[in-house]
């Protein structure tokens, strides 16, 4: 399946483990949200694909990416790469 291989390349490329988040934090230490990724990768996938796809409404995909995530990486400590996403737009 294309959206697997892609999802292995983008958590690769653009999800990065960090320090752990402090509750008191500015807005680049907020906490990462199932949103946050899933849009990040749809707009990965969209910039790799020739079709558009709509990751976003298929919440069964959305949900096995989500724990898929949740068991590889202690979500406290994960980050976006959001400098390296932008350069996709």
């Amino acid at each position: 399946m294309e959206i697997k291989n892609l999802w292995e390349q983008f958590v690769d490329e653009y999800l990065f483990e960090g320090v752990e988040r402090n509750q008191h934090s500015n807005y680049n230490d907020k906490q990462l949200y199932r949103v946050d990724v899933i849009t990040a990768f749809s707009v990965f996938v969209n910039y790799n694909m020739d079709k558009c796809i709509h990751i976003l409404k298929d919440r069964q995909l959305t949900g096995l990416l989500w724990r898929d995530l949740c068991k590889r990486y202690d979500m406290t400590r994960l980050y976006i790469n959001e400098e390296k996403l932008y350069q996709l737009l």
